[in-house]
């Protein structure tokens, strides 16, 4: 799951409700991973899965050298109703994992993304 370690945490705590924070601060790195893991599996189920028939993924790589000598690349997920991945001028919706690059990853957002594109 997420690459950054505890300066990726610092940041993530910062913008949580002190209550929250406070339970999450001394918490290892790992145990947040594995918090993720599981909200993943509750994820994967029929009434979810459901949508990923509906749908089309397309990964695309965004950013990197070619932009600055020091930008690092990113990905993207284009996530499309079946049979509209040719039509212009749809409707999208922008979604940011927010998993403060700590915990989680955008691929687990994946059955939920799914379902706001069918």
């Amino acid at each position: 799951m997420g690459q950054v370690e505890e300066p990726g945490r610092a940041d993530y705590l910062k913008g949580l409700d002190p209550a929250v924070a406070e339970y999450y601060a001394n918490m290892p790195v790992q145990t947040l991973r594995d918090m993720m893991g599981e909200y993943a599996k509750m994820m994967d189920v029929p009434a979810y899965n459901v949508w990923g028939e509906k749908t089309s993924v397309e990964r695309k790589a965004l950013g990197g050298k070619r932009y600055h000598p020091l930008a690092k690349r990113t990905y993207s997920y284009l996530v499309t109703k079946k049979g509209a991945e040719n039509e212009q001028n749809r409707k999208c919706m922008l979604f940011f994992h927010g998993g403060g690059a700590v915990s989680g990853n955008p691929e687990m957002m994946g059955p939920i993304m799914n379902r706001y594109a069918a």
